[in-house]
């Protein structure tokens, strides 16, 4: 869904947003409850995303778009698994904060990924299976939000 709107500009440094488009269940809370917006968007929808990742599903899988919306809105976030490392349970927090200025910056973001990944063993992966190998042997799928296949 996308729908457009103004932009207005409140310093040099700065440019706040009232547009609304994007994919809702990454969208951040102050773009659909239409108050002004900065690029700190952009970390709440690195937040979900990341989830998406260290979870293997959507964040509130079991809701409606609509009913996630709202969860959002109140400041509700999914549950976090209790195995997620501890770092990378503090910057999913983080990036999806309800304050947009509690949001980490991309350059901590990336800062954060590198140690993490340099403490990893292979012993922390449960496949060790190249994804382009675990990707050719899934079955093709059927998207029900779209009618798409995955394949």
């Amino acid at each position: 869904m996308q729908l457009r709107g103004e932009r207005s500009h409140t310093s040099e440094q700065q440019t706040v947003s009232r547009t609304t488009c994007g994919t809702w269940l990454y969208t951040a809370p102050e773009v659909y409850k239409k108050e002004p917006y900065s690029p700190k968007v952009d970390q709440f929808a690195f937040g979900m995303i990341l989830y998406e990742l260290l979870h293997g599903v959507a964040p509130f899988k079991t809701l409606t778009p609509e009913e996630a919306t709202v969860q959002l809105a109140l400041g509700h976030r999914p549950d976090i698994k209790p195995e997620i490392r501890a770092e990378l349970r503090d910057l999913l927090q983080r990036s999806w904060a309800h304050d947009p200025t509690a949001r980490p910056s991309f350059s901590e973001i990336q800062r954060i990924l590198q140690n993490v990944l340099a403490q990893l063993q292979p012993g922390d992966f449960e496949d060790t299976a190249p994804l382009a190998a675990r990707v050719a042997d899934a079955p093709a799928k059927q998207d029900k939000q779209c009618g798409c296949t995955i394949s």
